[in-house]
């Protein structure tokens, strides 16, 4: 390694991660929002999917009997055979690009090479290229001036990481049938510029190799890639790929577009996913260390899920220097039923909250006394059958109730008012129920959807709102993640009409700076 040269563009960035978390995010990708990306290659040929030039040396596979079905079998024709039929003949980039623009794109990222080794522009490492084989045109080229022409940033994607070990399976041969034996056309020699010389390290086995020549090789040709597309987005399929190779490479990215812009790199460098980094902590000092950040626990802008009371307390002091999704308190369960309801089946669910802790609630709300009685009963066996019988017990003396209502109405009004965490429904028709439920984190409907379905695995997030916050709080979703700005604009014309309503709303609050902004647009005017 210490005798590769690896040459890098001079520039603020220095090729290790400590330099490259300097990084600023350029304007314009903080404020494009939406690109459009094309994934497009010899692969779309068969029309079988962008795991084709792997999948057709799979024995068995859909792609592997499609193509012996369609081209023959993989030893007579292989996916070196296939590429030449990717001819692009109605290739419109312009046009294509025309349609991305007016579908909202401010960016566009086009495919340099996949997994299958072939590359989409004029390379000059690999002649497995469109250039020379298939259409032969500069692919990202023609992508990257239709790009220019509509003002947007151009970008590409590789996928060259895992080529080594992906095309793995094409040097193999059938096991059975009557082909069984007789090797594909990747264990020829010759064919090694397309398919690699890789007959045993195996993509089961990890996305990246270990074959520090092959780091090499993929260094070298995305720089390639860098240097001649000089593109401002760079994109990864898959983690930063080979240690100091993948570093050097991000660093070049960004000094280069430094160099073209003034001393500011405008580039950006995405992956796919990343090993997360996971942080052994807990209590209220692992608050603190993601709120504030430490020499080891870097700062984040949101903590969320639950914990117990000195967490919740935690996130509570901290809330404002980071956002947080709600303050969790003790578990809850709250079950309406009817005469129809199992009543072991109720007892059952209300012990799986209460032996959480001496603060979990477990409530029934029913329309029939005899129900509650007869789960009473069952709770008392339950609770000296199970193991942490003190727990619930105390939870349930503190925090246990069983309520009897004269209707469902009544029911469901009670419900709606304690807003519980988790609710489950047992009635004889549970949907009606459930569509007049207004307040509840987790709604559980019918006699086989017990709680503990959401612990484990039922699906639902189950970071869940408690004590009464289900009212205004939602379960933690997708939409905890996601910030929003408030966009207004107002034309001259528009303006004019309400310009002194909003003067005079400004003047009534003694706010006269607040109406002269308004009012200079209109001076001189009636």
């Amino acid at each position: 390694m210490s005798e590769f040269q690896f040459d890098i563009a001079k520039g603020p960035f220095a090729p290790n991660l400590d330099s490259l978390r300097t990084f600023c995010c350029p304007e314009w990708y903080r404020d494009a929002k939406f690109g459009i990306w094309s994934h497009w290659g010899p692969q779309s040929v068969p029309m079988y999917g962008d795991w084709y030039a792997r999948q057709m040396y799979k024995e068995g596979s859909e792609q592997y009997r499609y193509h012996w079905r369609t081209y023959g079998h993989p030893s007579k024709f292989g996916y070196k055979d296939l590429v030449p039929l990717w001819k692009a003949e109605n290739f419109d980039p312009e046009g294509l690009m025309r349609l991305y623009v007016e579908a909202g794109a401010r960016y566009f990222v086009g495919q340099a090479m996949h997994h299958d080794n072939f590359d989409n522009f004029a390379s000059k490492h690999n002649p497995w290229n469109s250039v020379n084989v298939g259409p032969k045109k500069d692919i990202c080229l023609l992508w990257k001036r239709a790009a220019e022409k509509f003002g947007l940033p151009f970008g590409v994607s590789e996928h060259l990481g895992a080529s080594y070990t992906w095309m793995s399976l094409s040097h193999g041969a059938d096991k059975t049938g009557p082909y069984a034996g007789v090797p594909y056309d990747g264990a020829d020699p010759k064919n090694a510029s397309l398919y690699r010389d890789n007959d045993s390290e195996l993509l089961e086995h990890g996305w990246y190799t270990r074959n520090e020549k092959y780091h090499q090789d993929w260094y070298r040709r995305i720089r390639d890639v860098v240097d001649t597309l000089q593109p401002e987005l760079l994109y990864t399929d898959g983690p930063l790929p080979f240690g100091t190779y993948g570093e050097h490479l991000v660093a070049h990215l960004y000094n280069a577009s430094a160099a073209r812009h003034g001393g500011a790199s405008q580039a950006v460098y995405t992956q796919k996913g990343t090993d997360p980094a996971i942080y052994k902590v807990g209590g209220a000092q692992a608050i603190a260390a993601l709120a504030y950040g430490t020499d080891s626990i870097p700062k984040v802008d949101k903590i969320v899920g639950p914990g117990n009371i000195y967490v919740a307390l935690a996130k509570k002091a901290v809330y404002g220097h980071v956002s947080i999704d709600s303050i969790a308190g003790p578990s809850e369960i709250l079950v309406i039923a009817d005469e129809t309801a199992n009543p072991r089946y109720v007892a059952a669910d209300l012990l799986s909250q209460a032996e959480h802790d001496e603060l979990a609630s477990a409530i029934l709300v029913t329309t029939s006394e005899t129900l509650a009685k007869e789960v009473s009963k069952q709770v008392e066996v339950f609770v000296e059958e199970l193991s942490r019988t003190e727990i619930m017990k105390k939870s349930l003396e503190n925090y246990g109730y069983i309520l009897v209502a004269d209707t469902m109405e009544e029911v469901i009004d009670i419900a709606n008012e304690i807003a519980s965490e988790h609710l489950e429904i047992m009635t004889a028709n549970p949907y009606d129920v459930m569509m007049r439920v207004r307040n509840a984190g987790a709604i559980f409907i019918g006699e086989y959807s017990s709680e503990p379905l959401g612990d484990y695995f039922a699906g639902p997030n189950h970071v869940l709102p408690t004590n009464g916050t289900a009212k205004f709080f939602s379960p933690l979703g997708v939409d905890d993640f996601i910030k929003k700005s408030s966009i207004v604009y107002y034309s001259r014309e528009a303006l004019k009409k309400i310009h002194k309503d909003v003067e005079q709303f400004a003047a009534s609050e003694q706010l006269t700076a607040h109406a002269n902004s308004i009012a200079v647009r209109f001076e001189g005017e009636e």
